[in-house]
């Protein structure tokens, strides 16, 4: 399965850096290296600021996140029952500012964060095309879709280098993993067979009534793909924020 996923953000101008550092420094809950506990700090300033950068910033040239707009993605899979390519354009992706934080470690010498985390409800909806087969029926269709998944348990990782620009300090990430199992799913695909109904219908409920097995056989190359994701948002918020003011 591949899947691509193209992200646009705003440039920053660099006479005004330090100042954006600034701003962003005090939106955020910077957590004191000196905390006795701080990891419970870290996993409060993590969830503080998915609610923070819901609708991102644009003196800060940060999209929103939530909801997140997706310009292209495309997934396809040939293993399995389901062998299904997916292409979605301007699609968005809704409910990840609400996440719950349970724990989060963060190693500052090796530049190391593992992060875990509950979300109730995640949304992909937008305009798509697919083709393939669902077991031995063939598929095909282009027009909205909508897929919800439930009660999620995810697992972010990501790790990075130190690099000096301008004489701070920033991380250059290297490895960022996202791993999200869902315990249930909802699907739709509209359009199913150039709007043949019947067909239409008892694909979609085919695919409701097996929705998890679906939804985990496609979760690893899904996890791929939110990595490549949210790496992206990630830099973009690393290239803004000195680890000399995230680790004061």
């Amino acid at each position: 399965m591949e899947f691509a996923v193209i992200l646009v953000f705003s440039v920053l101008l660099f006479s005004t850096e330090g100042a954006v550092e600034k701003s962003l420094v005090k939106k955020l809950n910077i957590c004191s290296s000196s905390y006795q506990n701080y990891n419970e700090c870290f996993r409060g300033a993590i969830e503080s600021a998915f609610r923070v950068l819901k609708d991102g910033d644009r003196s800060l040239g940060i999209v929103p996140i939530d909801p997140m707009f997706v310009p292209e993605m495309g997934i396809s899979t040939v293993d399995g029952p389901v062998g299904l390519n997916l292409k979605f354009i301007n699609c968005t992706h809704n409910g990840i500012s609400t996440v719950k934080v349970l724990s989060a470690e963060v190693s500052p010498d090796k530049q190391r964060y593992n992060i875990n985390m509950t979300l109730d409800t995640f949304n992909m909806n937008g305009p798509y095309e697919a083709s393939g087969r669902i077991l031995v029926l063939p598929i095909s269709g282009k027009g909205i879709c909508n897929i919800t998944l439930y009660d999620s348990k995810i697992d972010w990782m990501f790790h990075g280098n130190p690099v000096k620009r301008g004489g701070k300090t920033y991380l250059e990430i290297d490895e960022y993993k996202v791993r999200m199992i869902p315990n249930g799913a909802s699907i739709y695909l509209g359009n199913l067979f150039n709007g043949e109904k019947v067909l239409g219908e008892t694909t979609n409920r085919f695919l409701n009534e097996n929705s998890r097995d679906v939804i985990l056989e496609l979760a690893p190359d899904l996890n791929e793909a939110l990595s490549r994701l949210h790496q992206g948002l990630a830099q973009r918020i690393m290239n803004l924020l000195p680890l000399e003011d995230l680790f004061p």
